[in-house]
């Protein structure tokens, strides 16, 4: 028993994260969180004897006093614990308390910005900056609540000021004027273009390492996944849906597939009915020694998550006990984007139509320069928010994240894009989209171009309508 059990008994303790070394538990009582334990515990012999004599959560603790007295705001450290070779640190829980995650993409971006140049000013880094690391009050205040991966500075070097910018524009798209105004403020003496297209590189990087490992968080129980077993089931139920009442969901999905409402599509490998706000696609079995569909597409839609491109909400990966699989999202009520191109292009108002395709040609851009590649990228499994000009993808079984996108795989998809609408957009449109993807990609977009249409020019155009699926070729009417 710890000496901390003794203490703490009569909480309520729920599992928040579980690592190799270190778990996070929730403590309520009376339902109401009161605050948060994080406990060290080594696993090897040497890092035993190091938290016996300097404990891990001891310095934690240290630097939320450090933080604090620094201005940036911080939970109370209650009190901290050690025993053995482990240790604990308590904190005060922010109540009530919202994880950033769960606000606006806008304000998530300034708040992220707001505390990586805060931190900086006052000689912190941070080794694991992330939206899941920030918790607003209800006044909206932003508190940062792990400072396990902080660490003070005597003198702040270029690398890590470079090395934190990365890891918030790992997460979001800032502006270049933006963040290279913070770069001259923080660091007045060096060339800030070459500093900010090393940094972008260093984004893309670390936008992959914290993919990875978000998703294989997202696959046990975490901060980001509540896992749950059931005699005919496992699941893994993403955060902000406790509520969620999973086996009437999946029991609704059979149904409307037996009677044939909400269906989407029903076919041998795949089915997909709509469930209230969710939308629910269950998979066959698997080939031998493959993994489950559903949890292919599952990786595949936090890829894109993480990487801050837009997709349906993920809520729920199931799968069965005989390896059947299904997988819940939002339901996105939008229409498909080669249909819009093909019902409303020509009397869309010209400013607007050239705002859609920029950033729809950016979209895709920012995509390809983090290295992401989805193998069937047309033009239907893209669903657009007019009002919004707000692009979403689906169909993500085929998401592949590499360290970098070879020429051969961004030509392939920028063709399957020229071929999955209808062939009468016209020329300045297709080039407005390769201007705008190439100024994230870097390629020259006249060159791009033609190689895009060195490879479409033979193939089939095939786009879905209101009406059914339409079918043309480039060389004839």
């Amino acid at each position: 028993m710890d000496y901390w059990d003794s203490d703490l008994e009569g909480y309520h303790w729920e599992l928040v994260q579980k690592k190799n070394s270190r778990s996070v538990y929730r403590l309520s009582r009376d339902s109401e969180p009161w605050g948060y334990i994080k406990i060290y515990h080594p696993e090897s012999f040497a890092d035993s004897l190091t938290n016996r004599l300097a404990p891990r959560t001891a310095k934690e603790a240290r630097t939320f006093e450090q933080l604090g007295t620094a201005g940036i705001n911080v939970p109370e450290v209650i009190s901290e614990y050690r025993s053995g070779a482990r240790s604990a640190v308590i904190t005060r829980a922010i109540t009530p308390g919202t994880p950033l995650y769960e606000f606006e993409p806008a304000l998530q971006k300034k708040i992220m910005l707001d505390m990586t140049v805060s931190l900086l000013e006052n000689k912190f880094i941070h080794n694991d900056l992330h939206w899941g690391n920030i918790v607003l009050d209800q006044e909206q205040t932003p508190f940062l609540v792990d400072a396990y991966e902080v660490r003070k500075k005597k003198i702040l070097k270029t690398k890590d000021i470079a090395r934190m910018f990365a890891q918030i524009m790992s997460i979001y798209v800032f502006d270049d004027k933006m963040i290279m105004a913070h770069l001259e403020h923080l660091l007045p003496e060096i060339d800030h273009k070459k500093l900010l297209a090393k940094i972008k590189v260093m984004a893309h990087g670390a936008a992959r390492s914290r993919a990875e490992d978000f998703i294989k968080r997202c696959q046990q129980q975490s901060s980001f996944t509540r896992e749950v077993q059931t005699p005919d089931y496992q699941a893994w139920i993403y955060m902000g849906n406790d509520q969620l009442e999973l086996d009437r969901l999946l029991a609704a999905h059979r149904k409307n597939l037996d009677t044939g409402e909400n269906v989407l599509k029903k076919q041998d490998k795949t089915q997909v009915s709509l469930v209230d706000n969710f939308c629910v696609k269950s998979y066959r079995k698997p080939k031998p020694a493959t993994e489950p569909y559903a949890l292919r597409s599952w990786k595949g839609l936090l890829t894109l998550h993480f990487n801050g491109i837009n997709v349906a909400g993920p809520i729920a990966l199931v799968i069965f006990n005989d390896k059947t699989s299904a997988i819940v999202t939002s339901a996105l009520r939008l229409k498909n984007f080669d249909r819009l191109l093909y019902h409303d292009l020509n009397t869309m108002e010209v400013r607007y139509r050239y705002r859609l395709i920029s950033e729809y040609g950016r979209m895709i851009g920012f995509m390809h320069a983090r290295g992401i590649y989805h193998a069937d990228l047309k033009a239907c499994n893209v669903l657009v928010d007019p009002d919004e000009i707000k692009f979403y993808l689906v169909d993500t079984d085929k998401v592949v994240h590499y360290q970098q996108l070879s020429p051969a795989k961004k030509i392939k998809n920028l063709a399957q894009i020229n071929n999955s609408i209808p062939r009468d957009v016209p020329l300045p449109i297709r080039m407005l989209f390769m201007k705008n993807y190439s100024k994230m990609t870097g390629d020259d977009p006249k060159t791009l171009f033609k190689e895009v249409w060195l490879q479409s020019r033979l193939k089939e155009i095939l786009y879905t309508t209101d009406h059914g699926d339409e079918r043309e070729f480039w060389n004839h009417a």
